[in-house]
């Protein structure tokens, strides 16, 4: 198991920086050092890793503990259906969504079956770790886009690049 935070400590390792001690002044950076997991090519430094704690706009959150990501809330801000035709209907999202979704990644890597109404003790245990993760998150900063500044009129998506 692998999140993108862990390339940077890692890359720490490989360069020799954590044998030199010097990498405690950096103590409080995400991720941990997959070096010697890389080098067996087996294995992993963690068991578990946020995907997102959004309570700001979506209001959703997903974590991943040992083979099973569970997914709170829609994480979307808006559904986009393509049609033949060149139509897009984009659909808001409702950001209040109390939705969980729960999977077991090793059994179902395409997420296609929902266990939440069949393992309620697994998404309990799995909703205190992610209050307890969200004690300590930063608030979601969203970009701010000037008028058209992504090539969109209402500042959604820009869908030129799908137009034959």
């Amino acid at each position: 198991m692998m999140h993108a935070v862990d390339w940077f400590p890692t890359i720490l390792d490989i360069s020799g920086f954590n044998k030199d001690k010097k990498r405690n002044k950096f103590c409080n950076i995400d991720g941990v050092s997959q070096w010697k997991y890389i080098q067996r090519c087996r294995g992993s430094g963690k068991n578990e890793f946020v995907y997102q704690i959004d309570d700001y706009v979506a209001k959703s959150a997903a974590i991943r503990v040992g083979d099973y990501k569970m997914i709170v809330g829609d994480p979307r801000v808006a559904a986009f259906s393509f049609f033949p035709n060149g139509t897009i209907l984009i659909k808001p999202i409702d950001p209040n969504s109390t939705d969980i979704r729960l999977f077991n990644l090793k059994n179902d890597p395409t997420e296609s079956n929902n266990l939440a109404s069949r393992l309620p003790n697994k998404v309990k245990k799995m909703m205190i770790r992610l209050d307890e993760l969200r004690k300590d998150s930063l608030p979601t900063v969203l970009p701010v886009f000037e008028a058209n500044e992504i090539g969109s009129p209402n500042n959604i998506v820009g869908t030129e690049w799908c137009s034959v």
